[in-house]
């Protein structure tokens, strides 16, 4: 029997939790929403390091997380401006190694560690690319980084651009 759904005076709004749907409030779904917005708000996703060296008066080098905040599938993270290759290099222990523009490649991502590098731990094996300026969305040199989309990820890897000066 098929059934199909007329005009009603309030919106129904439907949750999917373990593939079982259930009829929700609006006051249930503003609730969820502002659990989850108050864990977004400490999270840091934008950046800039590395303020007026390179080209050009005041030439910074920023970076951003370009998809929604973790969790989720992937997280996006840009490095844009002349210093982002050094910013990679830092990053990946400096194995990493410029191939050609445009071109995904398999990339391991380090926390700074300890005094002169010391005690370096993995933080994901992503995918880079890099985009040569001026050919790139910002017109500089531009790195994106497709991180694992864990908070834990995310968050390391953010935290540690941060650190780097």
């Amino acid at each position: 029997m098929r059934r199909s759904l007329g005009p009603c005076d309030k919106k129904k709004l439907f949750l999917m939790d373990n593939f079982d749907l259930k009829l929700i409030t609006e006051e249930e779904l503003e609730a969820m929403t502002d659990d989850v917005d108050e864990g977004r708000e400490n999270r840091k996703t934008v950046g800039i390091v590395g303020k007026g060296e390179g080209e050009g008066e005041g030439a910074d080098t920023i970076y951003a997380l370009s998809t929604p905040p973790p969790p989720g599938a992937l997280g996006i993270v840009r490095i844009s401006g002349p210093s982002s290759l050094p910013l990679l290099k830092s990053l990946t222990g400096g194995k990493f190694t410029v191939g050609e523009p445009r071109v995904m490649k398999n990339t391991r991502i380090y926390t700074m560690g300890g005094e002169g590098g010391k005690d370096r731990k993995p933080l994901d094996d992503c995918m880079s690319v890099y985009f040569a300026s001026p050919k790139s969305y910002t017109g500089e040199d531009l790195i994106e980084l497709h991180l694992h989309g864990s908070l834990a990820v995310v968050r390391g890897v953010m935290d540690e651009l941060s650190r780097i000066e």
